[in-house]
């Protein structure tokens, strides 16, 4: 598909070609002193929602939707940024206002009309442009929010589109071995959307997918990638390479409002496909695989710089433990891991340690801190994951003496109990 393959990275080659030389002053031994201020908004249904007001003295705002996960101290600390850089932002946080859990099926469950009336209401005061952000599965309301502010009537296109951090649209988890399906709103957005994505962020490996979709609706999407950024607002802390995006994200705000003004509204919002129905599968223990039961090659180096191949996995039941060192399910098992290793010595069955998308050397000083008794390969961009169908972590698929998937569980797990070790037993003997 040429015309898309085109569409979708000339935009994202036009952003780097048009982002400004860093400006700003602050940075981590010089954050900003802008402080918020509490303010509310009415809206529909009576409906009074709280509101952190980060004042600025520019054109544009923010309108900032809090993820599942709430707002952390990252977060406010980039509120603060922008302020500092003239983009004045509001924080909102739909779950509390809405009396919902803190949780992602609550998030996928907001309805996007609050959100476009705080647009209005926000316009209205400040006279302002206007662009939603939002991270991880706050942009499933984002962009129901620019869909219901199409809807709505208005002379000025003061909503100008969105700007989303490593967006996590999944309708839910699928079985382990599937890819995800995206929530109906993605192919019913037709407005500007600026993609900021953590170079090292699971989102990343159905990334394609999620351009392709948008870009099938119309809408006009530019993508930044965060070099050996996971997240931005996740730690309590930034380690050197999360500072180098944090810092330079006011200038990436600045232009995307610029790109956007460049943009022709939309005539009119897009109906909504037919609702996609997804149950999301997270697993308490083994369940036998119902995927594509071949497994992929893997050709990887692990954290020493030794190469790995298999092509063939017959001859031995081998387990295939994709995982990450930011992921505390994913180090909740090492010990149980590197129990069965001691365990099944000398016995038909091998551990296939799959690192997801970080660098070698922050793997190797992980490795110097914890103790693990098996090599860690590294799939440092994510290729064999995605080819696996990895969309959580930790996830592991069991291998057959016949080279063939039979088990799986996306969780983490004790894998030396009794029940474990009898299967893996049984494996082996057949």
């Amino acid at each position: 598909m040429p015309d898309l393959r085109a569409r979708i990275l000339l935009p994202a080659m036009l952003l780097c070609a048009l982002l400004p030389m860093p400006v700003l002053s602050a940075g981590p031994e010089n954050p900003p002193a802008v402080m918020p201020r509490p303010g509310k908004v009415l809206v529909s249904d009576n409906l009074d929602i709280d509101i952190s007001i980060y004042p600025a003295k520019g054109n544009q705002l923010i309108l900032w939707i809090a993820p599942s996960y709430e707002f952390r101290q990252g977060h406010k600390e980039m509120a603060a940024l922008l302020a500092a850089s003239g983009f004045e932002t509001w924080m909102v946080d739909m779950n509390e206002a809405q009396f919902l859990s803190h949780d992602s099926q609550a998030m996928r469950d907001i309805n996007g009309r609050y959100i476009a009336e705080i647009v209005d209401r926000a316009h209205a005061k400040t006279g302002k442009s206007i662009a939603i952000m939002a991270d991880a599965n706050a942009s499933i309301p984002a962009l129901r929010a620019m869909r219901e502010w199409q809807l709505l009537t208005h002379e000025t296109q003061y909503l100008q589109g969105a700007i989303l951090f490593s967006p996590n649209l999944y309708s839910g988890i699928p079985q382990l071995g599937f890819a995800p399906d995206f929530m109906p709103i993605v192919s019913a957005t037709n407005m500007p959307v600026m993609i900021l994505q953590g170079e090292k962020n699971g989102a990343r490996l159905y990334l394609d997918r999620l351009l392709e979709q948008l870009y099938s609706a119309g809408s006009q999407t530019y993508l930044r990638m965060l070099p050996g950024v996971v997240g931005l607002f996740y730690g309590e802390q930034r380690t050197p390479i999360q500072d180098k995006s944090f810092y330079q994200v006011p200038d990436f705000v600045r232009t995307a409002f610029r790109v956007f003004g460049q943009v022709k509204p939309p005539a009119s919002a897009l109906p909504l496909p037919e609702k996609i129905i997804t149950v999301t599968h997270f697993d308490t223990k083994l369940k036998p695989f119902k995927g594509n039961r071949t497994p992929s090659e893997i050709t990887l180096l692990d954290a020493t710089g030794l190469r790995h191949v298999y092509k063939d996995f017959r001859g031995q039941v081998t387990l295939v433990n994709f995982w990450a060192t930011w992921c505390p399910p994913c180090l909740q098992e090492i010990p149980s891991l590197n129990r069965l290793v001691r365990k099944m010595q000398g016995k038909p069955l091998r551990l296939v340690s799959i690192d997801f998308g970080e660098p070698q050397k922050n793997v190797t000083d992980f490795l110097k801190k914890v103790q693990v008794d098996f090599p860690v390969l590294l799939d440092s961009d994510g290729s064999i994951s995605n080819a696996w169908k990895v969309v959580v972590l930790p996830s592991t698929f069991v291998i057959g003496k016949d080279g063939r998937i039979v088990y799986g569980i996306n969780a983490s797990i004790e894998w030396d109990s009794p029940e474990i070790i009898a299967l893996l037993n049984k494996l082996m003997r057949e």
